[in-house]
């Protein structure tokens, strides 16, 4: 799951730019426990969030970035944030996934700068 953040700073009302198929990853994440999917109901809900759009003018760009790094290959989601990124010049990704990220050029040849960083002593 990633998401993209406005800023370099720690998330603030607003920063995280998300896409609606990561609120799915989010709900499917957290399972079935109550106390959980309340928590992620809250964070959804706190204003620290906003979906960006996706439109029909979109959809060629997402073809050609995935295919692109269809040796990856590339997700039609990871699509959509590094669209989402070059559309609003974001380059601070909130993530997990960093072999994905750390591939992923934006505007040209920019890397993403990745948050949080790789485990200690995390080996490729």
């Amino acid at each position: 799951m990633a998401s993209t953040l406005h800023g370099c700073g720690p998330p603030t009302p607003a920063s995280i730019v998300d896409i609606r198929s990561r609120i799915g990853q989010l709900f499917h994440l957290v399972g079935d426990s109550t106390r959980e999917v309340r928590a992620a109901w809250k964070f959804v809900r706190s204003g620290a969030l906003t979906i960006a759009p996706m439109g029909d003018d979109d959809l060629p760009l997402l073809d050609a970035l995935m295919h692109q790094y269809r040796d990856r290959p590339m997700d039609f989601a990871d699509a959509t944030l590094v669209r989402i990124a070059e559309r609003e010049s974001l380059s601070l990704i909130l993530t997990i996934d960093h072999d994905d990220f750390e591939t992923y050029r934006f505007q040209g040849r920019r890397r993403f700068r990745i948050v949080p960083g790789r485990a200690p002593g995390f080996k490729r």
